[in-house]
């Protein structure tokens, strides 16, 4: 699974959109959920994350990187567990608005009615 990011850099990087930024090796977990009533949690593990070329070397750019740091962070790169896992965990709290029964449009309109016929009759009797 890869991802892609929008990002903004220093030293003439600028913006960039949808960079192909890390390749995912393993996701475990769900990776969509229905959200119910409450609170709903997702946990996530990403593992064997490794960047790709064109977004590492314009991470180099964009920080600044000397020769000595970027020959490091490409080392982790190599490594078989890349840049490690990341272990995420996600809540949604959702709410259902109230919904009216039809009894209650049904009240309002009788009331309604009862207004405009109390208006009626007092306008006839002046």
């Amino acid at each position: 699974m890869d991802v892609y990011a929008n990002i903004i850099g220093g030293n003439n990087v600028g913006a960039i959109n949808d960079l192909k930024l890390w390749k995912i090796t393993t996701i475990e977990g769900a990776t969509s959920f229905a959200a119910k009533e409450g609170v709903t949690t997702s946990i996530n593990t990403l593992s064997g994350l490794k960047i790709y070329d064109e977004a590492f070397n314009i991470f180099v750019q964009a920080t600044g990187l000397n020769e000595l740091g970027a020959g490091s962070l490409a080392g982790v790169n190599d490594d078989p567990n890349g840049y490690g896992v990341i272990r995420s965990s996600i809540s949604v709290t959702a709410t259902t608005a109230a919904v009216p029964e039809p009894s209650t449009y049904a009240l309002m309109g009788v009331g309604l009615v009862g207004i405009g016929l109390m208006a009626r009759r007092r306008r006839a009797a002046k």
